[in-house]
């Protein structure tokens, strides 16, 4: 899969990366600058240890580079990040207060970063501004973890105390975030015109892109957030700290979803917007926007202040399962779009245009088709044989839209 993908200096993750070469050599940084970490780590392991179990894991380290050193660049790069990470962590762990040490780190990585969005001009002066409120929230850090104790011991104290209720909340909010994300949002854009889903990268039928989406959101939504939440097992603030936020995202989710809705204009067909001006909203949007989800947050906190918890958890399971339903029936409407047959009516102006061609053999055209208009031609091609036969060639290029 990355056979060919480049990766900032990296030429093709799918190869060796030979940055540079030595008469005829390739050197292969990556192998080499694994090695070295490696061996960074191993001083810091083997500290206090013999001589004779440094010289072991020395040996090791070139053991390694020897056997890596052909290897794939996105292989290498992947082991050598995973050393990194393992180094960074116990280093961390060695100093006086790894905590205030990561904070003051972010604090200047987020510094750098909003100052590079408005210097460099990257993104509008208002989409910056909005990135920056988000990241600003590393800031104060400090205070949200003191208010979020302060949650965990005053409002949500029913959750902390009831386990069984703290688990229905936080599986039945993660089902409803999958089942919203993975099947309702992309059945219901691909509902609008499935055959502009057809015949993207050889898949004729869009169905699979809605069930790509929803394996996707099964485990992001699912798998990772529940193998989380049984980490704390024995802390129980920290779980109905979980249970509550994500109640509280799937909620404004949901709202968002359906009392939000605009205009963004194009999708290309890896689903990106097409023109990033579209995508902007009015401040006073924005505002009523950001006010709703501050309600949303505090009314589930409320909820739970007052011990009626299981309101939450009947309101979402009861939306989880209507939103399934209503995904379900996007996915029907949009097989059955997808199989229906080209009506007769529907071909008047396609065998005009291919009376045309029949009739200026000696013409040579060339027409570029949008998605739509490929998966049109092809089927009345299939169609309608005898058309195709008195044409001397026919390309389709697809067109993607700026």
């Amino acid at each position: 899969a990355l056979q060919g993908q480049s990766f900032l200096f990296i030429r093709d993750m799918g190869a060796p990366d030979a940055l540079f070469k030595i008469g005829s050599f390739d050197v292969n940084v990556l192998p080499i600058a694994m090695t070295l970490i490696n061996m960074v780590s191993g001083t810091l392991y083997t500290r206090g240890l013999s001589i004779r179990d440094k010289i072991q894991t020395y040996g090791l380290a070139l053991v390694f580079v020897a056997i890596l050193y052909d290897s794939p660049a996105g292989l290498v790069m992947y082991w050598t990040m995973n050393n990194v990470f393992s180094l960074v962590k116990n280093v961390f762990y060695k100093l006086k207060n790894p905590v205030k040490t990561l904070y003051v780190i972010a604090c200047a990585l987020v510094t750098v970063f909003i100052v590079w969005l408005f210097a460099g001009r990257v993104i509008s002066a208002k989409r910056a501004a909005l990135v920056s409120c988000v990241l600003g929230l590393v800031y104060a850090a400090p205070l949200i973890v003191k208010f979020a104790n302060y949650l965990a011991q005053t409002q949500l104290r029913s959750l902390t105390e009831n386990k069984k209720q703290t688990s229905l909340l936080f599986v039945s909010a993660c089902a409803g975030l999958c089942v919203l994300c993975g099947l309702v949002a992309s059945s219901a854009l691909i509902s609008i015109n499935p055959t502009e889903f057809c015949g993207i990268k050889n898949y004729e039928n869009p169905l699979f892109f809605i069930k790509n989406t929803f394996l996707q959101s099964i485990g992001f939504f699912i798998t990772w957030p529940v193998l989380i939440f049984f980490l704390y097992n024995n802390n129980k603030k920290i779980q109905a700290l979980l249970a509550y936020f994500m109640a509280a995202v799937f909620l404004c989710a949901l709202a968002n979803f359906f009392l939000f809705r605009g205009n963004y204009g194009n999708i290309s067909t890896s689903l990106v917007f097409t023109t990033t001006s579209s995508v902007d909203s009015p401040i006073k949007q924005i505002a009523l926007n950001l006010s709703l989800l501050l309600f949303i947050f505090a009314a589930v906190a409320a909820i739970a202040f007052i011990r009626k918890s299981f309101a939450t958890i009947f309101a979402c399971a009861t939306a989880t399962l209507a939103l399934f339903s209503f995904g379900i029936y996007n996915a029907k409407s949009t097989r059955a779009t997808r199989t229906t047959p080209t009506s007769q009516s529907s071909r008047p102006h396609m065998s005009n245009l291919f009376f045309i061609f029949q009739k200026q053999e000696k013409t040579s055209c060339s027409y570029t088709l949008t998605a739509r208009s490929q998966n049109t031609c092809r089927r009345f091609l299939k169609n309608v044989p005898n058309y195709t036969s008195n044409l001397k060639a026919l390309h389709t290029i697809r067109k993607r839209f700026r």
